[in-house]
């Protein structure tokens, strides 16, 4: 079944005001079932200083309207703390982006999957991609207009893409298990795998292929799948496997419930090494040679080659992401920080209101907090802010970057904000 394409048409820009309740999610179609889709509504906010500046088009017979608006001056609220510039952690920061525009909105009724980043992208960045908690598949243009979106189960991943495919977890509350759906670019469902309970893992690009964890928390393992959906290998951990879990070159770490760390060959699924991490340890984030873990309490840093651990720090890691090949960035609570990947200590910490996810490209820090995104350097100094628009609280979804795009969960759907460098 091929979801129909559908030109979504702008609603009018909100007036500056108390927030509204946030707009349904459009109708959609289920697998199996031709028929119309009713175009999502993409809520394109007048909320943020510097006012707006409206361009009207005519995309697929539909009206789209276009809104700008600047970032805000250095005078918001956030505090910083680092040590001295003599400090080995800091870091020697070029000028790079210094402003934003926030493009458009489009509410997805809610993001599928429980973390993970808030979308995916296309090859060449011209589609996103976004999973529901509704249980659909939307394709997005670049400009924010609708492509398709197809229903493909109770719950949706954050997708990933290659090539050739549209890859997601999907959830099955009748049955209690979960599916990995294989999408055509054009949305036709291609097939689909049972990977086991409903565990929130998301699935890992690799090359052509993708990685996912099978089983549950007793058993399971990780599984490597070629586009037509054959199996390249399943390599079981000693119980199942904990989050989601990383890949440096042809390197994969993953914890498992219990107390292993252990490291797979990408290519054929042997197990080149396991250490004794702790109970039910995380692999959190990759800083160079340096994979990052997660215990009850306990951050601990290993070398990926060879799972000799450098350094364990009591402390509660928070959410990790890659940052640098000598940090790795955080954020908990209203606070990001970074991490020294030498030694675990700490760099520096930034606060602010929320609770924060964030991302690291090139030589910057993007957060995206309360109704905020927020632009630090590598050393934690802020750059600039801008707001969102309204209804956009708390996710705990991750920013997306590529090609002066950034994309942000924001209420509940995404944003599309350009960087202005």
């Amino acid at each position: 079944t091929v979801p129909e394409a559908v030109a979504a048409s702008a609603a009018p820009a909100a007036p500056v005001g108390p927030a509204a309740p946030a707009a349904p999610a459009g109708s959609t179609v289920a697998v199996g079932r031709p028929g119309p889709v009713a175009p999502g509504r993409r809520r394109l906010l007048v909320t943020l200083a510097g006012g707006a500046v409206a361009v009207g088009g005519v995309v697929g017979g539909g009206r789209l309207l276009k809104w700008g608006y600047s970032t805000e001056g250095e005078g918001m609220s956030g505090s910083y703390q680092a040590p001295d510039a003599s400090d080995p952690g800091m870091t020697a920061v070029p000028a790079a982006a210094r402003s934003a525009v926030l493009r458009w909105q489009y509410d997805l009724g809610g993001i599928g999957g429980l973390d993970g980043a808030c979308c995916a992208l296309s090859p060449d960045g011209s589609v996103v991609y976004a999973g529901t908690s509704g249980g659909v598949l939307h394709a997005i243009s670049r400009n924010g207009s609708k492509r398709w979106k197809v229903r493909l189960g109770d719950d949706v991943s954050t997708p990933v893409v290659t090539r050739d495919a549209i890859y997601c977890v999907v959830r099955l509350h009748a049955d209690d298990v979960r599916r990995l759906t294989a999408v055509s670019l054009t949305g036709s469902p291609l097939w689909t795998r049972t990977l086991g309970g409903p565990a929130y893992a998301v699935p890992v690009p690799l090359g052509s292929d993708v990685l996912v964890s099978v089983g549950g928390t007793d058993a399971g393992g990780l599984r490597r799948y070629a586009p037509d959906g054959s199996e390249r290998w399943t390599a079981p951990t000693p119980a199942g496997p904990t989050g989601t879990p990383l890949v440096s070159g042809e390197v994969i770490c993953t914890g498992s419930y219990g107390d292993t760390l252990l490291a797979l060959d990408a290519r054929t699924g042997a197990r080149t090494w396991q250490v004794s991490a702790g109970p039910d340890v995380t692999a959190l984030a990759l800083a160079g040679s340096t994979v990052f873990t997660h215990t009850p309490a306990t951050r601990q840093g290993f070398r990926v080659t060879d799972g000799r651990r450098l350094w364990r720090r009591e402390d509660d890691a928070g959410v990790l992401t890659a940052g640098t090949r000598t940090l790795a960035v955080g954020t908990d609570s209203a606070t990001v920080y970074a991490v020294r990947a030498a030694d675990g200590t700490l760099a520096w910490t930034y606060g602010l209101a929320g609770e924060p996810r964030a991302v690291v490209a090139g030589d910057t820090v993007y957060a995206r907090a309360a109704d905020r995104v927020w632009a630090l350097d590598l050393n934690g100094r802020k750059r600039w802010s801008a707001a969102l628009g309204r209804d956009a609280g708390d996710d705990q979804h991750t920013p997306v970057v590529r090609g002066g795009r950034l994309y942000v969960s924001s209420g509940s759907g995404i944003a599309a904000v350009d960087l202005d460098g």
